[in-house]
């Protein structure tokens, strides 16, 4: 079933990612009893196999020499305000319910998404929508955000914690 999506995908010239998703789409509409054995084993291949292989290959793709001499250096700190916007803005809905310091520490780890950012990015330059620094760019946003966001979330929910005792 893998091949003839992965086939479909190539001959449509979609994205390998979309025939996989179709796959997993499929077995989990289909009845059978070992079901849930197969999705266990697919998550332990996927995630301690393939994702970390998928994060070492755009971890090697990554250059950090053309990134530096490019303009595409000035939009790091612009995307790095703009990740956090998109998250905070909304968040500020539940000040009322949470308090400030909850309702934005909350906005601040949903900021944290690096998997769909580098793979988005990796697919972006290899349908030629993104140039390998731009792309380069995103992806060191996403890290960053991927670690400025649990530390600020750990600091600011447990300073709310600490007001909510006192």
């Amino acid at each position: 079933m893998l091949s003839v999506t992965a086939a479909l995908a190539d001959f449509t010239g979609a994205e390998p990612i979309l025939g996989s998703f179709l796959v997993g789409m499929l077995v989990s509409a289909l009845p059978f009893a070992f079901k849930e054995k197969l999705r266990d084993y697919s998550h332990g291949i996927g995630y301690g196999f393939f994702i970390p292989l998928f994060f070492i290959s755009v971890g090697l793709d990554f250059d950090f020499r053309s990134l530096a001499a490019g303009p595409t250096l000035v939009w790091i700190p612009i995307f790095i305000c703009v990740a956090f916007a998109v998250k905070l803005i909304p968040s500020l809905q539940l000040v009322r319910q949470f308090g400030w310091r909850q309702a934005l520490s909350g906005g601040c780890l949903l900021s944290a998404r690096l998997s769909l950012i580098a793979a988005a990015a990796q697919i972006g330059v290899q349908i030629g929508a993104l140039s390998s620094s731009l792309a380069d760019c995103v992806i060191l946003v996403a890290v960053i955000t991927s670690l400025v966001s649990p530390i600020t979330f750990v600091t600011l929910s447990t300073r709310a914690k600490g007001s909510l005792q006192s």
